[in-house]
């Protein structure tokens, strides 16, 4: 079972100590029905001895105690399991590729990394108090045994034949899990559009319906396969408590007309019976939790298992080698070509031949859909080329070059990601922050305060200017603007081709633009137009 490999040495707690004490803990549950029934039968002949009390108030403690510390070391010691899957997830999610991210979906790696090792945290407890219980069913079966075999073997029967019941049928309640798990990924990815696209439908009100309903149809159909499993636990487990209660009724009814039965026996197998009602219903609800646990690791490995093949097929790494090309004079495409992946015929662009100049002001233009933003996720190495390849200078880039090739960059993409912190600089200079805020108009808008911006919920032109701030400060020898002056008011889009560029220009910095705006092309030393996929025109 996955969960005790889960449990592998994890600090301080092994799973062996936590094993260990969860069998204490049962054991000594069942030493209680021996100890109550020997001191219910001696107080029944007015023969009550305090060293009966003495043995149950220490055997009571004693599994207190055990239980206690086994669940929580359990607890802790799931909860530091999990830690590390989410960590060790995260770290291979950052190691891998555009394509791989974009391919997977949010909703699917978010649900994954929350959903499912929630489930796993909410198991544990309950899985292991479900061992406890598992240790209690068999020492009353034990006591059950010292009272009378007969009575043993029929108890033994009668959970055999629940159990198997139920474990036979659970493999329906595994089904609808996964079901289940699958759906609430696609909740997630319909959640985001509401909130993504919260201010698109709240103009559209049709869009708004759709959206909605899309949102309410998969929440519908996850309660549906939810309550279809809760109802099947349910049918289940009233089953196994009815049965058991069949069972007190024979030995109560069927088991006095026999020969060899005595009141005394019959009394103490019927508490027998009693006490081990309570432990076979945790047993089983810690089996139920024990699938959900169960079809959520399974569904943390396929997404681990995507991420090793991705990682594999890829080879690339994560960090730089040290390798520095940042005095580079040109960058060039060489028959460069990349396809979308995908069954039958996808989006391409290529092959290209293009040359990028050390400090000059490279414009692209070209239609939608010409293939501008794809050009420049293959020119700053976020997608790989399926054939062609980039030369820094002489230098071909291999596979192994890509860390360092990629830290000439510094790009605001048209669907860009805005951090509120300045996340890999290090120490920076706020008085340098508060003066590019200024330059960019925004400082009246968010400010600099304890290494993070006080306000990054701006209006999409001003989100662009504050990452212009940031892009400033990263001091990349390349800088990349997909469609940066699209949403800029005509004043502070003259000043970013007039002005902005450039002083980067003579900063030294090579940029690259992406552009529709043919009155400013004139500032450019290079234009290039895109048209499906190639360079019709330098």
């Amino acid at each position: 079972m996955k969960i005790l490999s889960f449990f592998a040495e994890k600090g301080q707690y092994s799973r062996r100590f936590i094993l260990m004490l969860v069998a204490a803990s049962g054991m000594s549950g069942g030493l209680l029905l021996a100890v109550i029934n020997t001191a219910a039968e001696m107080a029944a002949n007015s023969e009550v001895q305090l060293r009966f009390f003495a043995i149950f108030a220490l055997t009571l403690l004693f599994f207190t105690v055990t239980k206690r510390v086994a669940l929580s070391r359990a607890t802790r010691a799931g909860e530091r399991a999990i830690r590390e899957v989410r960590i060790r997830l995260a770290d291979k999610i950052r190691h891998s590729e555009l394509l791989f991210v974009e391919n997977t979906g949010r909703g699917d790696i978010y649900a994954r990394l929350t959903q499912d090792t929630a489930s796993i945290s909410q198991a544990v407890p309950m899985i292991f108090n479900g061992y406890q219980s598992a240790v209690i069913l068999v020492a009353g079966l034990i006591y059950i045994a010292f009272v009378s075999w007969i009575a043993c073997i029929l108890t033994i029967l009668f959970l055999s034949v629940i159990g198997f019941a139920y474990v036979r049928n659970s493999r329906l309640i595994v089904a609808d899990l996964r079901t289940a798990t699958a759906k609430e990924a696609q909740f997630f990815d319909a959640l985001s559009h509401l909130v993504d696209g919260f201010k698109e439908i709240k103009l559209n009100h049709r869009k708004n319906d759709e959206v909605t309903e899309r949102v309410a149809e998969i929440a519908k159909q996850t309660e549906t396969v939810m309550v279809n499993t809760g109802l099947r636990y349910v049918t289940y487990l009233v089953g196994s408590q009815t049965s058991l209660y069949l069972l007190i009724a024979t030995l109560v009814f069927v088991f006095p007309t026999m020969e060899f039965a005595d009141p005394e026996r019959i009394l103490k197998l019927t508490a027998a019976g009693l006490f081990i009602i309570s432990p076979l219903e945790v047993a089983f609800t810690a089996y139920y939790f024990h699938n959900k646990a169960e079809v959520a690791f399974k569904n943390i490995e396929q997404l681990e298992e995507k991420l090793d093949a991705a990682l594999e097929e890829q080879d690339v790494s994560y960090k730089p080698n040290g390798r520095s090309w940042e005095n580079f004079k040109t960058i060039s495409l060489k028959g460069l070509q990349f396809q979308y992946p995908g069954d039958g015929e996808t989006y391409s662009i290529g092959p290209l031949d293009l040359e990028i100049e050390r400090e000059k002001l490279t414009f692209i233009t070209g239609g939608n859909g010409s293939g501008k933003s794809t050009l420049l996720k293959v020119l700053t190495g976020l997608y790989l080329p399926k054939s062609g390849e980039i030369r820094v200078d002489r230098h071909p880039i291999k596979v192994e070059d890509y860390p360092d090739y990629r830290e000439l960059f510094s790009a605001i993409f048209s669907d860009f990601h805005l951090f509120d912190r300045l996340y890999g600089l290090g120490d920076v200079n706020p008085d340098e922050v508060h003066r590019l805020l200024e330059e960019m108009q925004i400082d009246n808008k968010t400010s600099y305060v304890d290494n993070a911006f006080s306000n990054i919920d701006l209006s999409t032109g001003q989100k662009k200017r504050l990452a212009m701030v940031i892009t400033m400060l990263e001091d990349k020898p390349i800088l990349v603007f997909d469609e940066w002056a699209a949403d800029q008011d005509p004043q502070f889009r003259r000043i970013f081709y007039e002005d902005i560029l450039p002083s980067l220009k003579s900063a030294g910095k090579t940029v690259i633009v992406v552009t529709h705006d043919d009155a400013y092309f004139e500032h450019a030393d290079k234009l290039i137009k895109l048209d499906y996929g190639k360079l019709v025109e330098i």
